[in-house]
């Protein structure tokens, strides 16, 4: 719970609770950040099983590559101010 006298401050944190938007916001925030972790660095140690099984060439391995770096920077521009605007009030 919240006390208003505390200024907004919490008493206590529920860490297993999603009832309030500040706890639901804290945990789409570290499982978001975990699975981008995950999608990120996870390919490239994959990449020697990747790379034969789908018959890519080293031009596609680098274009691929370049793809992921590309929609992570344009995917962040996009978010970032979405998550701005509608922030965990509404989350």
């Amino acid at each position: 719970p919240v006390d208003p006298p505390q200024g907004f401050k919490a008493k206590e944190i529920q860490l297993f609770s999603l009832e309030r938007p500040h706890m639901r916001a804290f945990h789409f925030a570290w499982s978001s950040f975990f699975v981008a972790f995950t999608c990120w660095f996870a390919f490239a140690p994959l990449m020697p099983v990747v790379r034969p099984a789908l018959g890519m060439n080293l031009k596609q391995v680098f274009a691929v590559n370049i793809a992921s770096v590309a929609s992570t920077i344009t995917t962040r521009f996009l978010v970032g101010p979405l998550c701005d605007k509608v922030g965990p009030k509404r989350c």
